[in-house]
């Protein structure tokens, strides 16, 4: 198992710890397969974080069909997530970014870190996968204009700021982005050490 999926796999037992039952506003045409219940009288359904069947086996070691993947030849990596993306901007999206997207089914995660609240961003369902492709490309289109470094982004601040977290996709070092180039101190992915509220 990959660091980042270890991270990711420790904090959601936390997680889940701490809140044993999630709860969301049902939508019958945006169905998940981390739901786990049947829709109560309010209209909510409970659901928690899914490992994904694919992602586990396969995302786990994408680095060494890198090469393969950019003479079209692997079909690993034309599975994950991200080969959309990379396709789009002629790109290699960092192994431990395609890992954190790929290892579950989840709604978002409220969490506080050393630098305040964050939202971690999950995938929900297959189209939430298209929409986070679009999201990414508006946003790494957004950097090449203000020729700033390749970073995808994986979390979101407090409701009240315009913070979002991001990866740089060359180190897998992440940051703080407030408006575009606000830097914190970097630290790898897998070093995030979140906390359940």
């Amino acid at each position: 198992m990959s660091d980042v999926r270890s991270a990711l796999a420790a904090f959601i037992a936390r997680y889940l710890r701490r809140y044993p039952t999630l709860r969301t506003r049902h939508d019958p045409r945006w169905p998940s397969p981390c739901t786990t219940g049947v829709v109560d009288a309010h209209g909510e359904i409970t659901w928690q974080p899914t490992p994904r069947a694919w992602g586990v086996a396969e995302a786990v070691d994408l680095a060494p069909h890198a090469n393969a993947h950019r003479a079209g030849s692997s079909d690993i990596m034309q599975r994950h997530d991200f080969a959309p993306l990379e396709r789009a901007l002629e790109v290699s999206i960092h192994q431990d970014i395609c890992c954190y997207f790929s290892a579950y089914w989840s709604g978002s995660l409220e969490a506080t870190a050393a630098f305040g609240a964050v939202s971690l961003l999950l995938l929900w369902n297959e189209q939430d996968v298209a929409r986070l492709i679009e999201n990414q490309i508006g946003h790494v289109l957004a950097q090449r204009r203000a020729r700033a470094p390749l970073t995808i982004f994986f979390a979101c601040g407090a409701p009240d700021t315009d913070h979002i977290y991001s990866v740089d996709n060359a180190s897998a070092g992440s940051f703080s982005n407030n408006r575009g180039a606000n830097r914190c101190a970097k630290s790898r992915l897998i070093c995030l050490h979140f906390c359940t509220h």
